[in-house]
């Protein structure tokens, strides 16, 4: 599949088309207290990481150490659920739709890199679904395509020029173009890091979106600058 081929040489783990495919798919559930929580936050790992990553990394304990009344949900989200192009339903019929059916009123999809990408495949077809979703560096597409953005003036100007139904590159990237804060059901926040290898690509997409709702820090593709990405939103309250 040619739209994923420069993912592929880049980030690719070597396992991780080798993990099965689950249904329904794995979760690690972090609780915010005895009562439940109206709020959901649904954490998606970047490629060759893991749910317990998020907890590892101090993901979990951002939320806790501020309080706020969330519970959390980490989805082993692998790059096989993206390769058998089954991650979308995946992720609304064993995360999003039991969560609704439990009385979750506000869900948010966090995801970086790869799971930058699977929210917004995933909004592009849910977005009534969300009440909101962070992309914290994620991957895109192709530099050949961002290209040809930066070419038409940006994402307001570009259009594809042809999307297959496969192609999902286009149609994601087609969905950011088209996306009016003012308009939409969800709120759209992103984060990345000023020597992120996506910079550029999330440059384009962060001008599309208000000023306050997108956070550039010194720092790369790493899960130090991706937790400090993450307790800057926190601590700006957005959850709320």
């Amino acid at each position: 599949m040619r739209m994923w081929a420069l993912f592929l040489v880049i980030l690719l783990d070597a396992c991780a088309t080798k993990l099965p495919l689950k249904t329904p798919i794995d979760t690690l559930f972090f609780s915010a207290g005895a009562a439940p929580s109206p709020t959901l936050i649904v954490l998606l790992p970047g490629i060759g990481d893991q749910p317990e990553t998020f907890q590892a990394e101090g993901f979990v304990n951002a939320v806790r150490e501020r309080h706020i009344d969330a519970d959390i949900v980490a989805v082993r989200a692998h790059f096989g659920y993206y390769q058998a192009r089954t991650i979308i339903e995946r992720l609304h019929q064993d995360v999003v739709l039991p969560a609704q059916a439990k009385g979750y009123r506000n869900i948010w999809l966090v995801g970086i890199s790869l799971g930058g990408w699977g929210s917004v495949l995933y909004a592009q077809q849910h977005q009534q679904a969300l009440s909101g979703m962070l992309l914290l560096a994620p991957f895109l597409g192709e530099r050949k395509v961002f290209d040809e953005i930066k070419a038409a003036g940006g994402l307001e100007s570009w259009r594809p020029t042809f999307v297959h139904r496969e192609d999902d590159q286009r149609l994601g990237l087609a969905w950011l173009a088209d996306f009016k804060q003012s308009e939409a059901p969800l709120k759209l926040h992103l984060g990345y890091g000023k020597n992120d290898r996506f910079e550029k690509p999330n440059g384009l997409v962060g001008a599309r979106l208000p000023p306050k709702q997108v956070q550039v820090i010194p720092g790369g593709h790493d899960w130090r600058t991706w937790l400090k990405l993450w307790q800057g939103f926190l601590d700006r309250e957005a959850l709320r």
